[in-house]
């Protein structure tokens, strides 16, 4: 059932986008920034799957706050790697990031 929400579907999709990158980045970069992406993206399914199953709306929201909160972590990480072009324009694009 937690597969067929659309916020499950768009993070998977952007969790696919980033493993992908990864590999675009240097050594360096790929094990500081490059982990940091990844944990973030694999958080937001953990709170994403929280608020699903829980019947409480005080708790669902608080859940749908952390997911809230991973995601802006997230566009900050995301924004680094195209800001210092650690990621291909190809990636940034699929990340619907301004290429500038």
């Amino acid at each position: 059932m937690l597969e067929k929400l659309e916020v499950y579907k768009k993070s998977y999709e952007l969790t696919e986008v980033i493993y992908r990158s990864l590999p675009e980045m240097e050594r360096f970069h790929r094990f500081t920034i490059g982990t940091r992406l990844v944990d973030c993206a694999l958080e937001m399914f953990k709170w994403i799957s929280l608020a699903n199953n829980t019947k409480d709306k005080s708790q669902r929201l608080n859940y749908l706050d952390g997911v809230c909160t991973n995601f802006e972590q997230l566009k900050v990480y995301i924004k680094i790697c195209s800001d210092f072009s650690l990621i291909k324009i190809q990636s940034q694009a699929k990340l619907h990031l301004p290429s500038e």
